[in-house]
């Protein structure tokens, strides 16, 4: 039977630079498997370590924020939409200082929040943008026949629809800045399936998780 792992890869993206890789078993997905692997990596490299840490929802919580503000690291990651988060969006909204909207039609506007189970209050950006035409939503009928709806009913005159994301930082940069900064993470994306799926960096499992971790650093050695 073939094994379950997980891989928890550390990449500095505009490089295409894997710096550790990490196997642990298929129950060990979530990123508080992962912090002790990526503060050692910060510890390794000192004064050579990377400017910024940007990281999806996975890693937005309070035992990698606490690892990286334990080094003096900077951060730039982004939350889980919770009930919380949902409730300063919601609050967020009414405010009338929201940035003008950049080249991707992105609005942002910062405040402060300390979120159930912080130990400590931090600065957040919310990063809202317009959703315009093109949107289907499609919805089954009866559990089994699927529906198409190309003009939903929430889009009446006047209704305005908003994708947005919250992201927590303590990056020194104009808030303008921030949405593209985090946008810009995006290209890791491309290295990490470039990883997976053409170079093969999962593909040696044993029972032996050793010997998977050695397979995979060394296929990202040769992709470095």
């Amino acid at each position: 039977m073939r094994p379950s792992h997980v891989l928890h890869t550390f990449l500095v993206s505009n490089l295409r630079l894997v710096l550790e890789v990490q196997v642990c078993t298929g129950k060990q997905h979530t990123s508080g498997h992962a912090k002790v692997a990526l503060g050692r990596v910060l510890d390794e490299l000192g004064d050579r370590r990377p400017a910024l840490v940007r990281g999806d929802s996975g890693y937005g919580n309070e035992g990698i924020l606490v690892e990286l503000q334990e080094r003096g690291q900077r951060y730039l990651l982004r939350l889980r939409q919770t009930a919380n988060v949902k409730r300063l969006v919601a609050m967020a909204f009414g405010r009338t200082d929201w940035s003008r909207p950049d080249t991707q039609g992105c609005q942002v506007i910062e405040g402060q929040v300390r979120l159930h189970g912080w130990s400590k209050t931090r600065r957040v950006v919310i990063v809202r943008q317009r959703i315009r035409g093109g949107i289907a939503r499609q919805r089954r009928i009866d559990s089994r026949q699927l529906q198409l709806d190309l003009q939903p009913a929430v889009f009446q005159a006047g209704d305005k629809l908003w994708e947005y994301a919250v992201l927590v930082t303590d990056v020194e940069v104009p808030i303008e800045a921030v949405a593209q900064l985090y946008r810009d993470r995006a290209d890791a994306e491309n290295a990490f399936d470039e990883l997976k799926n053409q170079w093969g960096l999962g593909g040696f499992t044993t029972q032996d998780i050793n010997r998977c971790q050695t397979m995979a650093r060394a296929c990202a050695l040769v992709y470095n």
